[in-house]
């Protein structure tokens, strides 16, 4: 007959036996390897459907404050009735539950198993019988006396399935940190749950090594490993595991978004993403992928929406540089006075979208040198008034250069052409002339 790992932890210590006071050796010479293809193709009992098989240990780990118990009491209710876990999982049957907490008191469990049956639509009375919970007192794992109350309890109730949160309460003068201590611990205390399916709550350490919480919409967000559970020999005592932890900080709003890594000897394993709202004990669960798209997708949507604002506050500081300047400028003076000498990608984008939308226009201005020059921008709707007062100058300008030429043209030519004429001469012009005629240009 083979004998099952849960089988042998189960036995007592020293394996004395009750006859004569013998002791029995164990040969631990197992089975023959033939006698292995009896196991080939056999089925695997679910407790959750390709999530947990119920013949492993099981952990379950978290970061501080991410729902874990909570989760937890939605697995009691749901193994308790049959019931889909996290209203996504197929759980095959009901099996009888046995959940010792010290995260909560009875009152709480009162609020908790409430919420889970009333989102099943079910009553107190569908849960009789098939769910106990320990809310008052936690055991020590350390002390054989404590082992046998579990030891009494599971065999007196016949639960399937036990339920022990948290791990580190029972954990009392075991060294966490040394592998050869919390083993044995481990052993004896499955053992005691023997015949029921052991499910261990855990906490990570603080800080976590792979995670760190990030704001709303990142899509970066690592998922939790079972190097993040604190201690030592935990994740090599179970089986299989649930990790999880936050994908955003809390909001106080009872509104949780959660990343999930679970997997298995069985070889079950996913990634996932659960927003969970505990004042209606909703869930929504999504692959993990599913999760990073639609975050990564969020980030360049507010990317995008950031990127907009900023060229909206460019333009703005433009055209707060051109106004109540009534006479083109160039664009570096406009640069200037918007306070962007440094952002010259930013203010070539928000000026070209002032160029294309109209709001500037473009017109020839006069340097410091009084020189005429191309590419002076002004506010399109000072641009009228501007080419207006050009017009009337230019034609005051022309109106006083003919004054001029008529005065000086001398009265014979005038009266003989009718025409505005100059003497030629057939002299070449001395270095006195050509010096005075310099100075007339200047002026």
């Amino acid at each position: 007959m083979q004998t099952s790992v849960v089988q042998a932890a189960a036995r007592t210590p020293l394996w004395k036996t009750e006859d004569a006071g013998k002791v029995e050796i164990p040969s631990f010479g197992g089975i023959d390897a033939a006698d292995l293809q009896a196991f080939v193709g056999q089925s695997v009992e679910w407790l959750v459907s390709d999530v947990f098989s119920d013949d492993e240990p099981l952990i379950i780990g978290a970061a501080r404050k991410s729902c874990k118990t909570l989760l937890l009491f939605d697995l009691a209710c749901a193994v308790a009735t049959g019931t889909d876990w996290l209203k996504t999982f197929h759980v095959p049957r009901k099996r009888r539950v046995l959940f010792v907490t010290g995260e909560t008191n009875y009152r709480r469990t009162a609020v908790h198993v409430q919420k889970c049956l009333a989102s099943r639509a079910m009553k107190w009375g569908d849960v009789a019988g098939w769910l106990r919970v320990e809310a008052s007192d936690f055991p020590s794992f350390t002390i054989s006396l404590e082992l046998e109350g579990i030891r009494g309890t599971v065999a007196e109730h016949g639960a399937e399935v036990v339920i022990l949160d948290p791990l580190f309460r029972g954990m009392q003068s075991v060294d966490a940190s040394k592998l050869f201590e919390v083993g044995p611990v481990l052993k004896e205390l499955q053992a005691a749950v023997s015949p029921a399916l052991m499910i261990l709550s855990h906490h990570f350490v603080k800080p976590l090594k792979h995670f760190k919480a990030v704001e709303p919409g990142s899509g970066d967000v690592p998922l939790p490993s079972l190097d993040d559970l604190t201690g030592a020999g935990i994740a090599e005592s179970c089986g299989q595991w649930w990790l999880q932890t936050r994908t955003e900080r809390y909001q106080y709003d009872d509104r949780h978004s959660l990343i999930v890594e679970f997997g298995g000897r069985e070889g079950q394993s996913g990634a996932l993403q659960i927003a969970f709202d505990e004042r209606s004990w909703q869930f929504d669960v999504r692959s993990a992928s599913e999760f990073r798209q639609a975050a990564v997708q969020l980030k360049q949507d507010q990317q995008s929406k950031q990127a907009e604002e900023q060229r909206e506050s460019d333009r703005c500081a433009v055209m707060r540089a051109l106004r109540n300047c009534k006479e083109p400028m160039s664009k570096e003076t406009v640069k200037m006075r918007a306070g962007m000498q440094g952002s010259r990608g930013r203010f070539e984008a928000a000026f070209g979208d002032l160029l294309v939308d109209q709001s500037v226009s473009t017109r020839r201005y006069q340097d410091v040198c009084g020189r005429w020059q191309k590419g002076g921008y002004i506010l399109t709707e000072y641009a009228a008034e501007y080419d207006a007062a050009l017009l009337a100058k230019s034609e005051s300008d022309s109106k006083s250069d003919a004054v001029v030429d008529l005065e000086s043209e001398p009265v014979a030519s005038r009266k003989k052409t009718g025409k505005m004429t100059t003497k030629k001469s057939g002299k070449k012009p001395t270095k006195k002339t050509r010096q005075a005629k310099v100075e007339k240009d200047v002026c």
